[in-house]
């Protein structure tokens, strides 16, 4: 019976999680109903869940000077990615980048890095500046090592006061079993080598982080781990993302990218930065456009779709519960391969179906409002 009820609200958890990701703004008592249970959820989950992976906010001393960026421009060619951004970034700095791919917030992530350099412009930055780049793909990962040789090339043992912590104990903070350690990477699913990825870069101890689109292929705990350890993070974190939950949850400051090329600074998440586009931009079309969607309503085979997709998820769920016992059970290497493919396949399944279900509830939702 525990067992069933620790599920039954992981179930529910993921897909609250996943709704409020989906950046659906409290317009409705139901829909603030709704972020209302989130944050109850949020706060009694279940501890048991979260087994080891509790992550201390390590990094080293931050001096005064961090990052100077001074009239930065790239192009390739005659392609101009972006021109002009300007900005020093403060001690404790939140930044988020918003804009369409391949608008160039990967290029601007890789120029602060040091990875590329500048058509125009300069990068200054300070003598105790350390940077952690968790970028996008797994490309950089040589998938022929062992978890534990992938660790150490960042470091054997990081010190915190007089605090120990080995590259073994890192690996077990997130959630790779002892059992695991010497595993070649290339047996890991997507989701473990992001993870993987992630514990390497935060074994530097860096004290400025970059992430690009750090929400993609994390599990939710992760994730929301990775939220908690930022909150007493005491350096400086730019992130690119298209998780608006997640650049309202961290973020200070966003920048924009626009038509001209530029980076506009707003203040605040990405809500708030939507508030203030809406408030400066109120003109009929828009307004004919949000009347159009309120009177938006299932259709017929929408609505049995929407009767059906619950029942579908409670079952890609349990097919992912029995491939994960078999791949705990399977010491064979193929197997283990086709197993950890079959469940990437459901993952990504899982997401669609949820995702779905989150647009055809809200789709209801405003029908009933209109109704």
């Amino acid at each position: 019976m525990e067992a069933r009820l620790v599920q039954k609200h992981k179930n529910l958890y993921r897909k609250e999680l996943a709704w409020v990701r989906a950046g659906v703004q409290a317009r409705t008592t139901k829909s603030q109903a709704r972020l209302d249970r989130f944050e109850q959820l949020r706060t009694t989950r279940f501890k048991s869940q979260e087994r080891a992976l509790e992550l201390m906010a390590i990094s080293k001393r931050l001096g005064k000077k961090t990052i100077i960026c001074d009239a930065l421009g790239m192009s390739y060619g005659k392609h101009e990615v972006f021109h002009s951004f300007s900005y020093t970034l403060l001690k404790h700095d939140r930044v988020g980048l918003i804009g369409t791919n391949g608008c160039g917030k990967s290029t601007l992530l890789n120029l602060i890095a040091g990875l590329f350099k500048p058509t125009s412009g300069s990068i200054e930055y300070g003598q105790t500046v350390s940077i952690g780049y968790f970028q996008q793909g797994d490309e950089r990962i040589d998938v022929s090592m062992r978890m534990i040789d992938y660790i150490k090339e960042a470091a054997h043992v990081i010190h915190i006061g007089k605090q120990e912590i080995t590259a073994g104990q890192m690996l077990e903070r997130f959630l790779f079993d002892k059992s695991m350690h010497y595993t070649p990477i290339d047996r890991l699913s997507g989701g473990e080598r992001r993870r993987l990825y992630l514990c390497r870069v935060l074994m530097q101890m860096p004290n400025v982080l970059l992430l690009d689109e750090p929400t993609n292929d994390l599990d939710l705990l992760t994730l929301e781990v990775l939220e908690d350890y930022l909150d007493e993070f005491g350096g400086i974190v730019i992130t690119a993302s298209h998780d608006r939950y997640f650049l309202d949850r961290i973020c200070d400051k966003v920048f924009v990218f626009q038509d001209d090329h530029t980076w506009k600074e707003y203040p605040g998440g990405y809500s708030d930065y939507r508030r203030k586009v809406s408030q400066q931009k109120k003109t009929p079309v828009q307004k004919k456009d949000t009347r159009t969607k309120r009177i938006q309503t299932l259709s017929y085979y929408e609505k049995k779709e929407l009767e059906k997709l619950p029942q579908i998820m409670e079952q890609l769920e349990k097919q992912l519960e029995q491939i994960n016992e078999q791949i705990g059970q399977t010491s064979a290497y193929e197997q283990m391969i086709e197993l950890s493919k079959r469940r990437d396949a459901l993952d990504k399944r899982l997401e669609e179906a949820t995702m779905r279900w989150m647009e055809l509830e809200e789709k209801k939702e405003g029908q009933q409002n209109v109704s």
